[in-house]
Parts: structure tokens; sequence; C-alpha cells
């Protein structure tokens, strides 16, 4: 991810974006919609905001709108995902509060099991719809995606943002955008605590306190992330030394880098190369491979089947059998 703001594109259908991606590490990002994922395969560290745990298959993971959150995997056990993005704003019109729902996403681990076999099949519904292609499906989407919302109202703890300092959050928000778009644009450089600060007119000590809040780790931490993950994008071109990383992603010195990534990842830097190099061995990957790789429709719509067919407890989601993409 180039930027820890995610730009959503509504290509397909506006307001719902799904995509199925293969995550080995994915930094602390936020976005304007409520974001829904299914871990088809693989297990990773999950972090949102000052919360901690480990994804495995079958996990359901919620984030609200604006929530920091980053996965970070090990590189020969990638995470599989099926993720589902519906923006704030879809249904406005028609029911007023979506926009300022806030869910209580730590009540998604422990759903009943009933509630929890539904919520898993309205996902595959609106996967499945949102894949394949012609007409009546982006009625379906539109339908499984409302009742999917509406589901997640019924068994989840929630409440409404309240109208009264609705301002004030505008301008944290726009705080937020704005520290997000200077560390980006600027992660190759030396950026201080201070220099935020005196970007924004607040003291260094304010800054500190907001910065934590606002994105769940301290700054250094957040900026130590950052650079990493443009490291180890980088580790993928074998043609570049160490030295050549640390120059292109803010690291001063090499130690930096390997610290790090012992911190972050678990491993020393030339284990990760190590063991990522063995994984596209094994899968014959591209050299080059980015550390997320979203697929295809065909290649989701077969993930999709693959998952059904060994999980049927979930009940019937449509395929289209006239698609080539599921004979």
């Amino acid at each position: 991810m180039d930027t820890a703001h995610e730009m959503i594109r509504y290509d397909h259908m506006r307001h719902i974006n799904v995509y199925i991606s293969k995550v080995r590490f994915l930094n602390e990002h936020m976005h304007g919609s409520f974001e829904l994922s299914f871990v088809l395969d693989g297990s990773a560290q999950f972090n949102q905001g000052e919360k901690t745990r480990t994804v495995q298959p079958g996990d359901i993971i919620l984030t609200n709108p604006y929530e920091p959150h980053s996965y970070v995997a090990q590189p020969e056990e990638p995470l599989i995902l099926l993720t589902m993005q519906i923006h704030k704003l879809f249904l406005r019109r028609y029911v007023d509060c979506v926009p300022k729902l806030i869910f209580d996403s730590s009540c998604i681990e422990s759903l009943p099991q009933a509630d929890y076999n539904n919520v898993v099949q309205l996902i595959f519904q609106t996967a499945t719809a949102y894949f394949e292609s012609d007409l009546s499906r982006q009625f379906d989407l539109l339908g499984s995606a409302t009742i999917l919302l509406g589901k997640l109202v019924s068994v989840l703890r929630w409440e409404l943002e309240e109208n009264l300092d609705s301002s004030e959050k505008e301008l944290q928000k726009n705080r937020v955008q704005r520290l997000i778009s200077y560390i980006d644009e600027n992660y190759r450089q030396k950026i201080t605590l201070s220099t935020l600060a005196d970007m924004e007119g607040i003291t260094t000590t304010y800054m500190s306190h907001f910065f934590k809040k606002a994105f769940g780790v301290s700054f250094q931490t957040y900026l130590s992330t950052q650079r990493l993950e443009k490291a180890l994008i980088l580790m993928n071109d074998k043609s570049l030394s160490m030295v050549d990383i640390c120059m292109n992603c803010g690291f001063s010195d090499s130690r930096y880098l390997e610290a790090a990534c012992k911190r972050i990842l678990g491993c020393s830097v030339s284990e990760y190369r190590r063991r990522l190099n063995q994984r596209e061995e094994d899968e014959n990957e591209v050299a080059g491979d980015s550390l997320n790789q979203k697929y295809g429709r065909k290649e989701s719509l077969k993930f999709i089947r693959a998952y059904l067919d060994k999980n049927p407890m979930f009940g019937y989601v449509r395929l289209n059998a006239t698609t080539d993409e599921v004979v």
C-alpha cells in the first residue's frame, strides 16, 4: 500500500468494493468505509488501534471508517483475505444514521454459531454477486450488501457518533490526513515529532498524545513501520544492496532497518529474504511480486467455489454456471 490513507476506487458498484488478496505485510492505514474481511487461508497478526490479535482461517475482521489497522504475516504463510468495503455513505438517503454508525468490532470474535454462519453466508453471497458481472447480479449485490449491514446492526453492539462535536471530529480527521500525506511524501527524509508539531502549530507534547490516540501507535513506531513496508517491497529487487534499500527508505543505517524488521516481523532481514525467496520458488511466483496481491474476478470466483465446496455449512450461494469462471 503506497499511502496509509487508502483511496478506495469503486469501479464496479458505487460505495461497494470487494476483492480477494494475498497479504504479507499491510502497513497501518485507514479509509472511509466499513471493512469486513474473511480469512480464507494463512494467519497474521492483525493490529487495530492499540488492540492486537492473531487471525486464522474462518475469522471475520471488522473495522470502522477511519479506524487504523494493519496486518503482519510470515512470508512463507501469507494471508488470503476476502475483503468487502462498504462506504459509510451507502444507504445514506434511506437510513440516515449509517454514516454515524460505530460498531464494537470486538463482538464479532464471539458471535453465536448461528449468527456467525449467517454473516459468513452473506459475505459470500455479496462477494459472488460482485464478481459475477451480469445486470441481475448487480441487484443481488445491492440487496445482499444491505442485508449484511442490517445483520451486523442486529448482532453486534454499536453506537452513533454524537452530532455536537462533529466539527471537532472533522478537524481531527483532516489533521490525520495531513499527517499521513506528509509522512508518505517525506519518509525518505529526516522527520521528527517537532516537524509535525510545527506544521500543525501545536506543541510537541500535544502532537505526541494526538498521534498515539489517532493512530494507535507512537509516531516513531508508525514511521519505522512505514519505512519498513517500503523496504520490504524493494527487497524483491535482488540487484539492490542493503545500503541502497536503506537510502531509498529513510533508514540512516542498516542497523535501524534490521531492528525494525526484528521488532515488527520477528525475524532478521536476511531470514525474511530467504523465506520470501523460498515461497516464490514453491509457488512459481514472478520475481518482483509486491507484498500484497489482488486477484482478478476469475481467480476470485475460483477461491469462493473452492472454499464453499469444503465448507457446505454456509448454505447455498448462487454461482453463475454459464460463466467460464466457475465451470
